[in-house]
């Protein structure tokens, strides 16, 4: 059984409304997968920031 929808956690970083397409994209993968087709590549948002200069920044703000 799969489900999808607002309420359904996600291990990808989306909100409120992109949750529910995201968990419904992810619950379509999955039947597609167990009949031999392929499914729909999701793509997000980066779990880090590509600057390290930004990454640091934001690290000694969360110490003070």
């Amino acid at each position: 059984m799969t489900l999808a929808g607002d309420l359904v956690r996600s291990d990808l970083p989306v909100a409120l409304m992109e949750r529910a397409v995201t968990t419904g994209f992810l619950a379509a993968n999955t039947h597609l997968r167990r009949w031999g087709l392929r499914g729909q590549t999701l793509w997000t948002v980066p779990w880090r920031g590509r600057s390290t200069l930004l990454r640091r920044l934001v690290a000694t703000a969360g110490r003070a």
